[in-house]
């Protein structure tokens, strides 16, 4: 699977987080969203992750205000349908909506 947002790589890093660092084990077992390790990102951002994906929050932002992005979120809301057909559980149902 090839990219499909480019984020610009920060040299030096870009440090946005102070807080404690913590490993990810750590971060899961103690239940939290969120960690720091103090590391940067393979994009060079020195910031929190997300527990689940390991994605950097810094680079989250900077892929949401991508162009590609827009244009995705575009076409999925032309999809959107925000009135679902109903659908009927019985017989009855069917028939008195009729």
């Amino acid at each position: 699977m090839g990219v499909k947002y480019k984020v610009a790589v920060c040299d030096p890093p870009v440090t946005c987080y102070d807080g404690p660092k913590i490993s990810r084990a750590h971060a899961i077992s103690q239940g939290v969203k969120r960690y720091s390790t103090g590391e940067p990102c393979k994009y060079g951002h020195v910031d929190e992750r997300y527990t689940s994906s390991k994605m950097c929050l810094r680079c989250e932002r900077e892929r949401l205000r991508t162009e590609a992005y827009h244009e995705w979120a575009a076409d999925y809301m032309r999809g959107y349908n925000p009135e679902p057909q109903r659908r009927y559980n019985s017989k009855w149902q069917r028939e008195r909506a009729a």
